[in-house]
Parts: C-alpha cells; structure tokens; sequence
C-alpha cells in the first residue's frame, strides 16, 4: 500500500497529514524566490507594485496550491509566514535585523496576512461542498492532523468570525 503519492503537484499521503505537502510546496516557492531574486525582487529599478503583483500572480498561488484542505498546526502556520515574509521583506527592502513586524512590512507593501488567504480559501471551500447536490460526488476532506480534522478546522474559523458550524452551512447554501 502506497504511504503517499503526487498528484498534479499535490503531495497526497495515507493519514491525511500535511507536514509532506507543505515543505513540498516551500521547495516549489524557494524555486521560485531564486529565479525571480536577481532578475525582479532585488532590483531597485522594479516598482514596488509589480513585485508585489508578481507575489500575488506567482508566489502566493505556488506556496498556497490545494491549501483548501490542509489541517493548519501553528508549526505549519509558522513555517508558511515565514517564507511570506522573506518575500515580503525583501520587497519592502528590509531585513530581520530592522525588527519591523510583519503587520507593518504588510501593511506598507500593501497584503493581507497568508493567514487569512488560507482561511478564506478554506471557507470558500468548505461553502463549495455545502453547496453541491446531495446526489453528486460529495466527499468531505478528512485530513487530520495530531487528531485534528479538518471539519474542527473550520469550524476553528468559523468561531473567530462568530459563527457556529451550522450557521456557516445556512450561510454556504445561500
């Protein structure tokens, strides 16, 4: 029996956990970084916006592939902030030694935090399964992590946007 296995770029494992998938995609993103550094990120002649576009257009949606159904830990939640953040800073032109929070590196290049890209993606998602037909291929994700699913994900967000599971689930359909 297959432990885990790609599929269109997808680290898919056996018990549903993600550590795999996550530093595949910061090897796809580090990739990324290091191509772009000499030719875009690190020219001073390249305005701010285009680097920042080129993070939305190309960084992001590399780190954040089939980020729907990931079971975030804080250690996962860690590791992803912090390659937003090398990113970030280097737009921005600083370094950690400058101790700027990353609230402030954000706020002057002008995103939101991954973390509530990842959220929102999330919700989308689980809005998506609420709405398919009953009679269709409906198949809630069951990744768990340490005994958390992604179920208790959601509803994790859910509740730091004052909302129940159910209400989210009226809300989805509507």
């Amino acid at each position: 029996m297959v432990e885990e296995y790609t599929y269109k770029g997808a680290v898919i494992s056996r018990n549903g956990k993600v550590e795999q998938e996550i530093s595949n995609r910061i090897k796809k993103r580090y990739t990324i970084y290091y191509h772009l550094c000499n030719i875009v990120i690190g020219k001073r002649e390249v305005d701010k916006n285009v680097k920042v576009h080129i993070f939305k257009a190309v960084y992001l949606p590399t780190l954040l592939y089939g980020s729907e159904s990931w079971v975030l830990l804080d250690k996962h939640l860690s590791r992803v902030t912090a390659v937003e953040m090398r990113y970030l800073r280097r737009v921005a032109g600083r370094t950690r030694r400058d101790r700027i929070w990353n609230e402030r590196t954000r706020l002057d290049v002008g995103t939101v935090s991954i973390k509530d890209t990842i959220e929102k993606r999330q919700v989308r998602w689980f809005e998506h399964l609420c709405r398919m037909s009953e009679d269709g291929p409906k198949k809630i994700i069951r990744g768990q992590t340490n005994r958390i699913q992604w179920k208790d994900c959601i509803s994790r967000v859910g509740e730091r946007r004052e909302k129940s599971w159910g209400a989210m689930r009226v809300l989805a359909r509507d």
